[in-house]
């Protein structure tokens, strides 16, 4: 039972990786897009924003905070690739 729901995980960790890997390529390209056009990586507006969509996104409540954590470090992570 137990070895089953580790698979189960290892299973939904690989999704993640992928789909982080997707994200932070697209962060590249929009770290690019801010230095041509002398743009902040710091966005205030728009890290409070993804924060708000995590949140109506979040079908469980017991789940919203320590997802919004998870958000949080990714955008810090995906600030320190676009410098």
């Amino acid at each position: 039972m137990l070895e089953k729901k580790r698979e189960e995980i290892n299973e939904i960790d690989q999704q993640l990786i992928q789909l982080l890997e997707k994200r932070l390529a697209v962060v590249s390209e929009i770290g690019q897009i801010k230095q041509q056009q002398n743009l902040s990586v710091l966005d205030r507006q728009r890290e409070q924003a993804v924060l708000d969509q995590v949140n109506r996104w979040t079908q469980n409540e017991d789940y919203r905070l320590p997802i919004q954590k998870i958000m949080q470090k990714i955008m810090d992570e995906s600030k320190l690739l676009q410098i």
